[in-house]
């Protein structure tokens, strides 16, 4: 190439492309319409809300939480703002929310599942697995085991937020340790106010377990003792002492209270 036809298309480099620049600011204007379109159709604004997943929280309080305005637009509205703000309902676990075009938006929630009631002073809270209280009431709830709570340095409950307390852990522990027994049907766990657990098993003796310390090698042990001893079964025996696991210690109950039991 010649020096010539070198300064010759570098001449042509330098002069505007007017169609190119119409092409493209044309392109940006069909770009902002559509954009629009989009954003302000009247077609695009929200008018069926369907709940799905609630069992005890109604469905009118899950879009209160996401405080949905008339003439939402379904494209721009902030899913995950209110996915948050129906996540800070107590009994709301998880929830999902989902655009079906052109006005439609669906809400899922899962919600908590009760599992224990957990007594701390006056109040009765149901919690879930996650130790994560979301109901309070008076009275604990029917048919859930019951935790009573007497450490005096426990934490605020609040509901929604998860309850962390190396005592209720202990107690979430043996709870589930009752659960796979067959012959230790639990009344009660009390957590009294030094830390110390104690199992009420239903119509027989307590089981005194000190504090959490070694507490899988406790509860071992008191396996092996309800296989060997009947006498754990019934209303013969006031407590056992597990404080030192390797020497468990047996309190009989008085003739009389056993007969009066009977």
């Amino acid at each position: 190439m010649t020096l010539a036809q070198s300064a010759e298309r570098y001449r042509n480099r330098r002069r505007r492309n007017y169609a190119r620049i119409a092409l493209r600011l044309s392109l940006l204007v069909l770009a902002g319409v559509c954009a629009a379109a989009v954003l302000f159709s009247p077609h695009l604004w929200v008018r069926v809300v369907q709940v799905e997943g609630v069992q005890t929280l109604p469905a009118r309080r899950v879009v209160e939480r996401m405080g949905l305005q008339r003439r939402t637009n379904i494209v721009s509205l902030p899913a995950a703002r209110m996915q948050r703000a129906v996540e800070q309902e107590p009994v709301v676990a998880s929830a999902t929310l989902r655009r079906l075009l052109p006005d439609y938006l669906l809400v899922s929630v899962r919600e908590r599942q009760p599992w224990a009631v957990v007594k701390a002073g006056a109040v009765c809270y149901t919690v879930d697995h996650t130790l994560v209280p979301f109901r309070k009431e008076r009275m604990p709830e029917k048919g859930l085991p019951l935790i009573v709570w007497e450490t005096l340095t426990q934490p605020e409950v609040r509901l929604g937020k998860r309850i962390v307390s190396p005592d209720l852990a202990a107690a979430t522990t043996c709870l589930l340790w009752a659960a796979r027994q067959r012959n230790f049907p639990l009344s009660k766990i009390v957590v009294d106010r030094t830390g110390k657990l104690c199992l009420n098993r239903t119509g027989g003796a307590e089981i005194r377990l000190g504090s959490g310390m070694d507490l899988d090698k406790k509860l071992n042990v008191l396996a092996l003792l309800l296989e060997r001893r009947t006498d754990l079964k019934g209303g013969n025996v006031a407590y056992v002492n597990l404080y030192a696991y390797d020497a468990p210690a047996i309190l009989p109950r008085p003739a009389s209270e056993s007969s009066s039991q009977e």
